[in-house]
């Protein structure tokens, strides 16, 4: 049975499983032990491919509300893999020319983003991970929230993970998001 609710997509899928893959691998597995035929389990397979076809149509909308929530991890994931390697120029390029970012220090700007992050990754930390919890667009910003995680320095030399909260809002300029204001605890 397909659970149907205001937030359809990815929920579309049979009870009991997190994705329509597993529920259909698990069916495949049921029917093979049951020995019944291939011809059948096409069958029932089309049958549960079309009814989740059919409630994706009945609600298009489903698919363009995860959108801003998958453009702002995109967003974060192009952060994670720049930083992890040490890209401080690449890095740079994805704020805003008048981007801050707050620190706990005091806030950075302009070429003093790339300097703060080429001290951290200088003095070990790394392994960057940011996971966006939600995205909120406002015309051509978008407001994501989130938790970070990254492994630094800790007692006695010893590599310890800390994480946190994030937030970073992003602006559409020239095609592409920027990040305009970026903050963490």
């Amino acid at each position: 049975m397909l659970s149907i609710g205001p937030d359809l997509y990815p929920r579309a899928t049979p009870a009991g499983f997190r994705t329509i893959k597993d529920a259909l691998e698990s069916m495949f597995a049921e029917e093979t032990a049951n020995h019944i035929r291939p011809e059948e389990t096409m069958t029932r397979a089309g049958a549960a491919a079309l009814l989740f076809l059919a409630a994706a149509v009945l609600r298009p909308d489903a698919a363009a509300a995860d959108q801003p929530l998958n453009e702002a991890q995109a967003a974060a994931n192009a952060w994670d893999e720049v930083y992890n390697a040490g890209d401080m120029d690449r890095l740079s390029k994805l704020y805003a020319a008048d981007a801050i970012v707050v620190t706990k220090g005091q806030p950075q700007s302009g070429t003093g983003i790339a300097t703060f992050f080429s001290g951290l990754k200088a003095k070990g930390w790394d392994d960057h991970k940011v996971t966006v919890k939600s995205a909120q667009p406002k015309g051509d910003l978008l407001i994501a929230t989130g938790r970070w995680a990254m492994s630094g320095p800790g007692e006695g030399g010893a590599r310890k993970t800390f994480e946190g909260n994030w937030v970073n809002v992003l602006e559409r300029r020239d095609g592409a998001w920027r990040s305009v204001l970026h903050t963490w605890n």
